[in-house]
């Protein structure tokens, strides 16, 4: 399965003029200080997030000084620790944020913005968070990006527009961009037609079930599309024996060039040792990699190491984690 959209962090800002070391108390105890950079406190944050800007003034009505706070725990919950702890009086203003919804689009993610504009109106706005400008709370802003969306993502990553919407609520525009996400994709990538793909696992020493098992922990940590038919199949080798292979149908929007980059990954160790033997086909083609390496003088191991340390760097924990134990298990496998 592939995610194009996901909610992000909810946020709350409030303005203190006094008891500020009292709320200070509960503020760590919902969450942890990370500083007085909002943009920072995005790029950390994961979608169940929870930021709070805290603005303390001083005598003259100024700001004196901006705290910022992330937490995994509810703000219901940290509005309840504050009125519990008679924290009122020191409020003088307290306001949610605009819903938070992050997408992934791949290609000319600006035709993709446009159509997305189109539907539901809205204006175009820097990818700025808006915590400072008092907008409407049942307002959302549509932030973008070509990353996958199952981890944190750096501010830096994001597109530099977004779209700003007060016409539909949070959880209507969720419910309708995940419907229609792959419309969009398609409006961004210049087409509607998702890619259909044949992954060869061939092994004299049987370990088709662990191959198996990378090839899925890839696709599913890289977010690069969905695997639909799998299955055993024969095949004639260049001595015209019969060998036993198995295949991997993957729907996918990305080219063969991109799947190709990430199979070259999964057939070689850290060490550079071919650990695999992955062929991809496409329209009935077999993709080839050995042009890549002419131009700069690079050996067939020397691209699959550099196209497995892309691709390591571009997983999720969960699924690096994951794809540390598989690899662990093929080499014990091999012994």
């Amino acid at each position: 399965m592939i995610f194009l959209v996901r909610s992000g962090p909810e946020t709350i800002v409030f303005t203190f003029t006094k008891d500020f070391d009292k709320a200070e108390q509960i503020l760590l105890c919902w969450g942890e200080y990370t500083g007085s950079d909002v943009d920072e406190a995005f790029s950390i944050s994961g979608e169940f997030s929870r930021i709070a800007v805290v603005r303390i003034k001083n005598g003259s009505d100024e700001i004196e000084e901006l705290r910022v706070y992330v937490s995994e725990t509810s703000i219901q919950r940290l509005l309840c620790m504050m009125l519990n702890a008679g924290l009122g009086d020191g409020i003088t203003e307290s306001r949610m944020q605009p819903g938070y919804i992050l997408m992934r689009l791949l290609g000319d993610i600006e035709k993709g913005i446009e159509r997305i504009k189109e539907d539901f109106g809205g204006e175009y706005v820097p990818n700025a968070p808006y915590f400072s400008e008092p907008l409407p709370e049942d307002s959302s802003v549509i932030y973008f990006t070509s990353e996958p969306l199952n981890h944190r993502i750096p501010h830096s990553k994001m597109y530099e527009k977004a779209i700003y919407v007060s016409e539909h609520s949070k959880e209507k525009l969720m419910a309708t961009l995940r419907m229609r996400q792959n419309e969009y994709l398609g409006d961004s990538m210049g087409t509607p037609d998702w890619n259909s793909m044949e992954i060869r696992i061939g092994d004299k020493e049987g370990r088709f079930n662990t191959h198996r098992k990378r090839i899925w922990t890839a696709v599913q940590g890289l977010q690069i599309g969905t695997i639909l038919e799998e299955g055993w199949e024969r095949e004639y080798t260049l001595m015209g024996r019969v060998a036993d292979v198995y295949l991997l149908k993957l729907f996918t929007p990305l080219d063969e060039e991109s799947v190709k980059e990430f199979l070259s990954g999964l057939e070689y160790d850290d060490s550079g040792e071919r650990v695999a033997d992955l062929d991809l086909y496409f329209k009935d083609r077999k993709i080839s990699w050995k042009e890549r390496g002419k131009e700069g003088g690079l050996s067939k191991a020397e691209l699959g190491l550099a196209a497995r340390k892309s691709m390591l760097s571009k997983l999720d924990k969960y699924s690096l984690s994951k794809m540390r134990k598989l690899d662990e298990e093929l080499k014990l496998a091999k012994r």
